[in-house]
């Protein structure tokens, strides 16, 4: 396998923007598919693949675009996830960045 070719955090985080300033009806899920995809593969020991804060600016601003329920609700688990886990995030321990399963839960 050619690790050139091998996706990383700042291919992720183009796509999730790409959605983001997309304008479709789906945008913020497809947004939010590709993170989860991300961070499964990160917990699972990718480093490459750490979220980083532009990660989560980026479905910040796919959410932001909504106005329903949903996204203010996901507006405000990502608002929650970096506060609670700042360190974390930056230094990317995978122990503590648990970002999906955060934004995901039920309130």
């Amino acid at each position: 396998e050619d690790e050139s070719l091998k996706p990383d955090s700042i291919s992720y985080n183009y796509v999730i923007d790409a959605y983001a300033k997309s304008g479709l009806n789906d945008t913020a899920d497809r947004a939010e598919d590709v993170f989860n995809r991300m961070e499964v593969n990160f917990l699972a020991g990718d480093d490459d693949l750490r979220p980083t804060t532009i990660t989560l600016a980026s479905l910040t601003n796919a959410w932001s675009r909504l106005e329903d329920a949903e996204a203010k609700s996901k507006l405000k688990r990502i608002r929650d996830l970096i506060s609670e886990n700042r360190d974390a995030i930056l230094k990317g321990r995978r122990e503590t960045f648990d970002a999906g399963r955060i934004i995901n839960r039920e309130v």
